[in-house]
């Protein structure tokens, strides 16, 4: 196995990616997390439900799973960051987020390359072809308006759609 790989498997930088820009991109990174952060605590909040991250060693499992699947750095940063806040959402008020040991994640994987991080009643969320889409059981995305570049904007357009 060559370094690169290895690296991509424990989320070593590579020769391109400078600190200047990994800085950056955890900047960022803590800036959705927070905006994660304002869109959900209400939901758990009315729940009477903390949120609660899982431990550093899923975490990790998490993401290196992700990487040998092909997922990218992006998204492996964004989904960390929200796992870091939260493991999932439990099911409040029908809103599923799986949680980052859950298998589930990968269940159209093989088919769609696609990862189903969420349900909520007929709407399911996944991260696929580099973008979180929000979608049904039949559709990877409702349409271009469903499409998201980040999961901090898919999560505030859905909480809206839904009514939260």
């Amino acid at each position: 196995m060559n370094m690169s790989v290895l690296g991509k498997l424990f989320g070593k930088k590579d020769a391109t990616t400078t600190d200047e820009s990994l800085s950056g991109e955890r900047m960022k990174s803590t800036a959705d997390q927070e905006k994660i952060r304002a869109l959900l605590q209400p939901l758990f909040d009315d729940y009477e439900v903390t949120m609660q991250p899982p431990s550093e060693v899923k975490i990790t499992a998490f993401a290196r799973k992700a990487r040998l699947h092909g997922i990218s750095e992006q998204a492996i940063d964004e989904l960390t960051c929200f796992y870091r806040l939260t493991n999932g959402v439990p099911c409040l008020n029908s809103l599923d987020f799986h949680q980052c040991d859950d298998d589930i994640l990968y269940e159209w994987w093989d088919s769609e390359k696609s990862l189903w991080l969420a349900t909520k009643d007929d709407d399911i969320v996944r991260w696929v072809n580099g973008k979180y889409c929000l979608g049904d059981a039949g559709n990877t995305s409702l349409g271009e308006g469903c499409e998201f570049a980040t999961l901090a904007s898919l999560i505030e357009s859905a909480l809206t759609k839904w009514s939260f």
